[in-house]
């Protein structure tokens, strides 16, 4: 929602400046002007009830009228800005009571020299500025306003008083102080705002010049967080950075504060520096805000184990979540590895599950810069859609063939690999050569894999087991289901007599069930296959003859084969080849 302003009508004489003209008495009172500065406030909050609570802003007179509204209803706006403030806090009654209520009001005409009686001091703004102030209100304001009852600022407005510190949100803003003999007031404000933390100020006079004291120094009071982000927003990062290190010494501060002040830090010092100064103010000003300022800053992998730490502490704090995600995403690791892109997705969806609602956003100054977390998060995300959390073998496959010397084992990743590293029932690791060899056996054997990723990081390990007979059927399985011209052959020239089952032979280990049919579209008899030896598994037995004679006329030999895990395949025919 775009930001939107609105003027005040005060009370003054009628038509010529609006709409608000004066009451019955012809007097303005401070507590009647407060009282039409919240009915207008209400007006707001009725017509747009999506609206934030205000920033309210006065000037001169007007920011004792802010002041005061509020004090009578401090929820009903979201910051205070006194510009020109013209109390003393020693002298609470400087204004004066007014006229008698008893008298008529003055009705006197406005001249330019009271519309620009505010401005006093030239160092602090220039003669073009103030003559465009002095034309718009000469324009919008004909008749002086008539003030009495001036004492009810000073029942209640005082910085001194103090009935207003529980009556006042304590939020402070800023404060400047202008080079004008009377610096002395708003000096003597601040240190009374400084030890008693009662109230959001910022106390200026005007324009580009103002801030700095006579000896050149920044004054600085209230939110010193806004004081240096308004200060880094406008290039100024020496005050900058001595605000941040005097707000982050005192209070756990703002997430985005934190961060501000450590580029400030690391681009002026470096990040050894950076490192030191947060070591020592997480001593000195321990938090969670703070020692998580004080993680993300640290070298990896010293970085990841101690915001892993911190989640474990705090589950619930979003941010470690988000820079987690940064230890694992490919604009920080360059090339990343599965592993790397599911641990930033598991990091970013519990982030994103967080990162919602007052809980969240209160730990941001500034919840444009929260918005970006979340939009970054998003984005993230939606390209790690297709990834998926590594399971118990990792994203590693373990590929087992038999042959006469052993089980030859192979693993493949599906990422890239520096190096893979094996061993067999717990013994020692072994360096992966394209495959290793482990000795036919009857009972499963346990093997382990690791991988070292692109990263550089150790993967796993990951545990498998080698079933032998699970195995062979897997292996037999994958031959046989793909090639069924295979299943059986005739037999040639003076053999045309037999039909051949040595394929079948085999891969006998995959199967259950072998159903055959002589010149007949369904088989409709079983060829008995000897049982499988997991130790000689591919050997035809010495006693067993892997063909049946048939006629030599025989056009075809329907086959139907069932596997050992219950999957039974279609119906596949072998045809005799023509006589040459």
């Amino acid at each position: 929602m775009r930001p939107r302003a609105a003027r005040l009508d005060t009370r003054r004489v009628g038509p010529a400046c609006g709409a608000t003209a004066r009451d019955g008495t012809g007097w303005n009172t401070p507590r009647r002007a407060a009282a039409d500065l919240s009915a207008a406030i209400d007006h707001v909050r009725n017509q747009h009830p999506s609206f934030l609570p205000p920033a309210v802003l006065g000037w001169s007179l007007g920011s004792l009228v802010a002041q005061l509204h509020a004090q009578g209803d401090p929820s009903a706006i979201s910051a205070l800005v006194l510009y020109g403030d013209p109390r003393d806090p020693d002298k609470p009654g400087r204004t004066g009571v007014g006229p008698a209520a008893s008298r008529p009001p003055d009705a006197a005409p406005n001249t330019a020299a009271a519309a620009a009686s505010d401005f006093i001091s030239p160092a602090v703004i220039d003669r073009a500025a103030i003559d465009a102030f002095v034309q718009q209100a000469m324009a919008s304001d004909p008749v002086r306003a008539d003030w009495r009852a001036m004492d009810e600022f000073a029942s209640r407005c005082s910085a001194t008083d103090d009935r207003r510190r529980e009556a006042l949100p304590q939020r402070g803003i800023r404060m400047r102080i202008d080079r004008r003999p009377e610096a002395s007031v708003p000096h003597r404000m601040s240190s009374e705002l400084r030890r008693r933390t009662l109230l959001a100020w910022s106390l200026v006079t005007a324009a580009a010049a103002c801030g700095r004291r006579t000896d050149g120094a920044a004054l600085e009071v209230g939110d010193d967080c806004q004081i240096a982000r308004e200060a880094e927003r406008r290039g100024d990062y020496p005050t900058a950075r001595h605000a941040y290190a005097t707000c982050l010494s005192r209070v756990p501060g703002f997430v985005d504060s934190h961060i501000a002040y450590q580029r400030i830090l690391e681009l002026e010092d470096g990040i050894e520096s950076a490192r030191r100064t947060y070591a020592q103010l997480a001593h000195e000003n321990p938090g969670m805000v703070t020692s998580f300022a004080q993680a993300r800053i640290l070298a990896r992998p010293e970085r990841t184990a101690a915001l892993e730490r911190l989640v474990s502490a705090h589950p619930d704090f979003a941010p470690l979540y988000f820079e987690l995600s940064l230890d694992h995403a490919e604009r920080t690791l360059g090339l990343q590895s599965l592993a790397a892109k599911s641990r930033e997705k598991l990091y970013l969806e519990s982030f994103l599950m967080r990162a919602s609602g007052p809980e969240f956003v209160r730990h941001f100054a500034d919840y444009a810069f929260a918005e970006q977390w979340v939009r970054d998060a998003q984005a993230r995300l939606a390209k790690l859609d297709g990834v998926a959390a590594l399971g118990p073998t990792g994203p590693l496959k373990m590929t087992a063939t038999p042959s006469s010397a052993g089980w030859m084992v192979h693993f493949a990743a599906a990422e890239i690999t520096k190096s893979i590293e094996y061993r067999v029932e717990g013994g020692e690791w072994r360096l992966l050569d394209n495959y290793f060899s482990t000795p036919l056996t009857r009972t499963p054997v346990q093997i382990s894999a690791r991988y070292q990723d692109v990263g550089g990081a150790m993967q796993g390990p990951f545990d498998y087991v080698l079933d032998p007979r699970a195995e062979l059927v897997a292996f037999g399985k994958g031959v046989l289901v793909k090639m069924p011209a295979i299943w059986g052959a005739f037999g040639d020239d003076s053999n045309a007599g037999y039909f051949y089952f040595t394929t079948l032979m085999v891969y006998r280990c995959a199967l259950a069930r072998v159903e055959y049919g002589l010149g007949t579209s369904e088989p409709d008899r079983d060829y008995p296959m000897p049982a499988c030896d997991p130790l000689d598994p591919m050997a035809i037995p010495s006693d067993t003859l892997p063909y049946i004679a048939v006629d030599g006329a025989l056009p075809f030999v329907s086959m139907r084969l069932t596997f050992a895990d219950g999957q039974v395949t279609e119906t596949s025919r072998i045809d005799r080849k023509p006589m040459k």
